[in-house]
């Protein structure tokens, strides 16, 4: 992959340590329907141009890929653009697990990802786009069943098959496999990256036409999984890199319950799922690490 100029979008929505060196570029998602104070006076919004950045309670971090996209000349127009998140970062150094956690505190980010020019530029070179190292689950579909609601799965599946045939294969391969791509995040080159843009946005435009309602659309995380699964079945040649994930620690016990009764009350998620944030509180850290840390890869896959 040529990555001559590479940007990282990496999106906000909210107050937290601020990650701005080169390639990364902090954008706010969804600036107009946002109050918040603190992104609009420290970084670029997804709201100028051609944008969906009012559809961000629905469309999430997409919204920013979305302004990205059609928009590209503002962010200045890179050989490659990838996206991560405000807690979640690709560290750019092969290591044997799929998840690592840093306190939110850390000064120097960008060291911990050892996110210099000549690194990224020899990891790049020698792949056609980056995602992040698999995890293992029963399945993408059961998981993503238990996490949210199945209907978007089976909605965007059947869209899919209709609308986009020759994807078909790859997508119902991904969802019916054990190797999930968890975090929505990448890095295409620009002419992977447009294609990729037309194909999820098409997805997801017909795909809301045909719900009965405007909560958020968490499938998408699974629509880039598939788009991966395409890409290596047309031959395309992945890097996979482990994900950093950025952590104010353990949330306190009365914060925990706020938020299971916030997923009951909004029905946004799985009956199950809603009360992860307990589950997650109440296992040991060193159980969750070992789960979220499992590579789905086999030894020397990555080589």
């Amino acid at each position: 992959m040529k990555c001559d100029t590479l940007r990282i979008l990496t999106v906000y929505h909210k107050r937290a340590a601020l990650v701005n060196h080169a390639p990364f570029l902090p954008v706010q998602a969804g600036r107009a329907v946002s109050s918040d104070e603190w992104c609009p006076s420290v970084m670029q919004g997804d709201d100028t141009g051609d944008n969906v950045s009012e559809k961000n309670p629905v469309y999430n971090e997409m919204s920013v890929v979305y302004w990205a996209w059609k928009n590209y000349d503002e962010i200045g127009s890179p050989d490659a653009v990838g996206l991560c998140h405000y807690r979640r970062f690709f560290i750019f150094e092969k290591r044997p697990y799929a998840y690592y956690e840093a306190k939110a505190s850390t000064q120097d980010v960008c060291g911990l990802l050892h996110c210099t020019r000549e690194n990224v530029v020899s990891l790049l070179g020698g792949c056609d786009f980056v995602a992040p190292v698999p995890t293992v689950r029963k399945s993408v579909y059961e998981n993503f069943k238990m996490a949210h609601r199945s209907d978007d799965a089976d909605i965007a599946l059947d869209v899919i098959r209709t609308d986009y045939p020759d994807y078909a294969p790859a997508a119902e391969r991904y969802f019916k496999g054990r190797r999930t791509f968890f975090y929505n995040m990448f890095i295409f080159p620009k002419h992977t990256f447009f294609r990729y843009c037309e194909w999820i946005f098409g997805v997801l435009e017909k795909l809301e036409a045909r719900r009965t309602r405007m909560d958020r659309l968490f499938v998408s995380e699974c629509l880039t999984g598939m788009f991966f699964e395409k890409l290596i079945e047309e031959g395309e040649k992945p890097l996979y890199l482990p994900v950093l994930y950025l952590t104010d620690g353990r949330q306190r016990f009365g914060e925990v319950l706020k938020e299971c009764r916030e997923n009951l009350r909004s029905g946004k998620t799985g009956f199950v799922y809603a009360f992860r944030p307990l589950v997650v509180r109440l296992i040991p850290e060193k159980l969750l690490m070992l789960r979220r840390r499992k590579s789905a890869l086999k030894r020397g896959e990555n080589e």
